[in-house]
């Protein structure tokens, strides 16, 4: 406890999205200024058989499109730009690419809770809503395609539990436990 607080005091604590892993954050400074995902790709294809590797590599480069330079909402529409960011373009560029779509996917979820915001649901506006409940559905279906263009060959896909997981159901849902 008293090792945590001196460094958040002295400024110890990496905040970076790659945080120690200098390969990573040169991928993701890579993607976001230049047109090239070459390195991006060559990345998630080395985490192929290492899941957890793998769901972190696909949070970072998704969270990459979002933080400081990401897409801000329109003036007029209020709508966040969904073909604006370097994932939304490889996806667009390689559309039969799993790893492409899957980080679009977490892109997309990124920005949609970006736009809501981490305050009470009752502080949310109205217009925020709205852009949220347009982003997570465009999500899912990224999550949909990169699930049918890879099935089984690439193991857990690390943004498709948490990119529906707003749904508000309108009645509980059965739990089972144990065996059928």
């Amino acid at each position: 406890m008293i090792l945590t607080l001196w460094r958040l005091l002295t400024l110890q604590i990496d905040y970076r999205l790659a945080q120690d892993d200098t390969e990573l954050r040169k991928i993701c400074d890579q993607a976001r200024y230049d047109d090239n995902i070459e390195p991006a790709r060559k990345a998630l294809k080395a985490t192929s058989g290492d899941y957890d590797r793998r769901a972190r590599y696909v949070r970072v480069l998704a969270e990459s499109t979002v933080r400081g330079s990401g897409p801000k909402p329109d003036p007029q529409t209020g709508q966040i730009d969904t073909g604006g960011t370097w994932a939304d373009q490889w996806a667009a560029r390689c559309p039969d690419d799993p790893d492409a779509q899957l980080v679009r996917a977490g892109s997309l979820r990124e920005r949609a809770w970006e736009i809501r915001g981490g305050h009470w649901a009752s502080t949310v506006r109205p217009e925020q809503w709205a852009e949220f409940d347009r982003l997570l559905p465009l999500a899912e279906q990224a999550i949909n395609l990169a699930s049918h263009l890879a099935p089984r060959t690439r193991g857990p896909h690390p943004v498709g539990a948490p990119a529906t997981n707003h749904d508000r159901p309108k009645r509980p849902r059965e739990v089972r436990c144990g065996r059928s």
